[in-house]
């Protein structure tokens, strides 16, 4: 154990990086000399905006310690209750430990998901999963489940990254949900979830209470629900990148869903094996949907297309979340809301976009166009529909 490492000098906390890195063996002169503890320091932290800045520890060594911030933690007093866990430790003799029962390398993936869906995305490379999945190998000689002694070590963890601001806001419920029956996603393939803001999800649950009122299964309804949403900037807003046209945007959709289309007919003819849940339901589908179906699939593509080739996302998180006035979101609900009141009937819509797009199809009506920022108008012929 060392206490207050920050206040000492160059000297000594050069003298105590070996028991910092994680080596074993350490030369000295001419023997070598074995370090076989498990380290404690007490810090101090100073008054820095990062955590490297606050330990005077890099990233590389953050990874291989487990770092606790106990400044956010309520603590009792001390000076009145401290001795109570001196005497119970006095109580007990030395704590003795069983041998592992197995090292959980048939569960490194099951462990890496865990860890993933507990710690914040951007806070994943700060984390090293083979010392927790060694952790929890160490808990198997406690615990006879292996699915309960992986818990228990997400759960501790998952105190000491709350204390850093590290851990989701569901962490939680994560670490209760976790399981080694159920099939594991493959950590390699999936991208980190993202944390949605706040703002995000109260207009994202509006619009779902808006369509789900009303029990939408038009094709037409949701490429309006879709354009509205992409043009107001519920969608994350888009960064223009130089000699990007929306005519390459639909050109990419359009070959994408293509790409999709001989897929789902390869899956209906046995030939191919559908990859996913969504390639599934659209084979047994594909005769009732048809066309629709590839024409609704082709839009969603060009949505999240037209959102990632110029730097954004679909769910935004982080600095990256929504800035957009409650003003206009207010305003792109109520033309939804519109719509789905008095838009049944309607010829398909077309609608622009902030960079000149717009959608395929024919004029509405009575020259009514829908654009993303102008409120349609009701007329005698809507209000009788």
């Amino acid at each position: 154990m060392f206490d207050d490492y920050l206040q000492a000098n160059d000297a000594v906390r050069a003298a105590v990086r070996p028991f910092l890195s994680g080596r074993r063996t350490v030369p000295y002169e001419n023997g070598v000399i074995a370090v076989d503890c498990v380290t404690l320091l007490t810090l101090n932290p100073r008054a820095k905006s990062t955590v490297e800045h606050q330990t005077t520890l890099t990233p590389a060594q953050l990874r291989r310690v487990i770092i606790c911030n106990l400044d956010t933690v309520a603590m009792p007093d001390l000076s009145l209750t401290g001795h109570q866990a001196l005497e119970a430790a006095g109580q007990h003799g030395p704590l003795t430990l069983p041998g592992l029962r197995t090292d959980l390398q048939e569960h490194r993936g099951a462990v890496v998901q865990g860890v993933r869906d507990l710690v914040r995305p951007e806070m994943h490379d700060r984390i090293d999963t083979e010392m927790l999945r060694l952790l929890a190998s160490g808990m198997t000689a406690f615990i006879d489940d292996d699915t309960r002694a992986i818990q228990q070590m997400l759960y501790n963890v998952g105190l000491t990254m709350e204390t850093l601001g590290w851990a989701r806001p569901d962490w939680v419920q994560a670490v209760r949900e976790f399981s080694l029956v159920r099939p594991q996603p493959d950590p390699r393939r999936l991208p980190p979830r993202r944390c949605p803001s706040t703002t995000e999800l109260r207009q994202a649950e509006r619009i779902k209470q808006a369509i789900g009122a009303r029990g939408l299964t038009d094709v037409v309804d949701v490429l309006f629900i879709l354009s509205v949403i992409d043009g107001h900037g519920l969608f994350h807003p888009p960064t223009p990148a130089p000699k990007q046209r929306s005519k390459d945007i639909r050109r990419k959709a359009k070959a994408t869903a293509n790409r999709l289309r001989r897929r789902i007919q390869e899956i209906r003819a046995g030939t191919r094996a559908a990859t996913d849940e969504r390639e599934r339901r659209l084979a047994q589908e594909w005769p009732r949907l048809g066309q629709a179906a590839l024409h609704l699939e082709e839009e969603k593509i060009r949505c999240a297309e037209y959102q990632t080739m110029r730097g954004g996302r679909i769910v935004p998180g982080g600095k990256y979340a929504n800035r957009r006035p409650a003003k206009e979101l207010t305003h792109a609900l109520s033309l939804i809301d519109y719509h789905l009141e008095h838009g049944k009937h309607w010829a398909r819509p077309q609608w622009g976009l902030s960079d000149g797009y717009r959608g395929r199809g024919s004029s509405p009506p009575r020259g009514r166009r829908l654009r993303g920022g102008t409120r349609p108008r009701p007329t005698p012929q809507s209000e009788e529909a």
